[in-house]
């Protein structure tokens, strides 16, 4: 089985081990990652693999609990220095939900 996680690459990527699962733009984890690269003034060297627990496209927030992750991971691996409030801010441009799901996990830095 092949691990989730966040991994160095090129350019900003992502793969999934689910079918039918967009890996381009409209993917919310590539919204996620545009958005770092928006807010931080650079590329995103990083490639994201989704193992996906929750069936695509069940409405269950899988996506947006991922995007969600991907916010947080971004701003750690690449020392942004954002808080949580702010990554909230960006999370709206994603969608309602994505916010709130970066507030299920402590952070350091509010």
């Amino acid at each position: 089985m092949r691990r989730a996680g966040v991994f160095p690459a090129d350019a900003l990527e992502m793969s999934c081990d689910a079918p039918g699962v967009p890996l381009d733009e409209s993917n919310l984890v590539m919204k996620a990652g545009r958005l770092m690269e928006r807010e931080l003034g650079r590329p995103m060297p990083w490639h994201v693999r989704l193992v996906k627990n929750v069936p695509h496209g069940a409405g269950l927030g899988g996506g947006s609990s991922d995007a969600a992750c991907v916010l947080s991971a971004l701003n750690e691996l690449e020392h942004g220095g954002l808080s949580r409030r702010r990554l909230a801010e960006l999370a709206g441009e994603i969608g309602s939900d994505v916010g709130c799901l970066l507030y299920t996990s402590p952070s350091p830095r509010d």
